[in-house]
């Protein structure tokens, strides 16, 4: 992507999208481009999991339990067990120099990962609530396609 002026990605045989690497990180057109672009890549949501994302992040707005809902590591933030759109527990701790990625599972076995700034440590076992930066939640339609982004 540091090369390119614009990229096409194919998925399947078909062009999913043709944009700048940055319109292609900010406003993916479906969830495989919008896994694809990105490391980590977007954390996906779905079902109930989804739905706890909405409430979180954006209050009663959404609904429909059939839309999934994505939203980068950079944007979801580690908070004190009981606070956040979700709980989780730490897997694993990547510390890379300026940042540390975290690994964590809910207990409904949802993955999420997070990219964080060096700070206090955290550990694998540790609880910790998730929280989502509401104007970076990506809103995908049952058809995996782009509905919304940055609410």
């Amino acid at each position: 992507m540091t090369l390119g002026q614009r990229i096409a990605v194919l998925h399947e045989g078909h062009l999913d999208q043709i944009a700048t690497p940055q319109d292609l990180y900010d406003r993916p057109a479906n969830r495989f481009v919008a896994t694809f672009i990105g490391s980590p890549p977007m954390n996906l949501f779905e079902g109930a999991a989804a739905l706890a994302v909405a409430a979180g992040a954006l209050g009663a707005r959404i609904t429909q339990d059939r839309l999934s809902f994505g939203i980068r590591p950079q944007d979801v933030a580690l908070v004190p067990p009981g606070d956040g759109a979700l709980a989780g527990t730490v897997d694993v701790v990547e510390p890379l120099g300026h940042a540390t990625i975290v690994h964590l599972r809910t207990a409904d076995d949802v993955r999420i990962v997070t990219v964080v700034p060096n700070g206090p440590s955290t550990r694998p076992g540790d609880k910790v609530g998730l929280r989502f930066a509401r104007d970076r939640v990506y809103v995908f339609g049952p058809d995996g396609r782009l509905r919304e982004a940055g609410l």
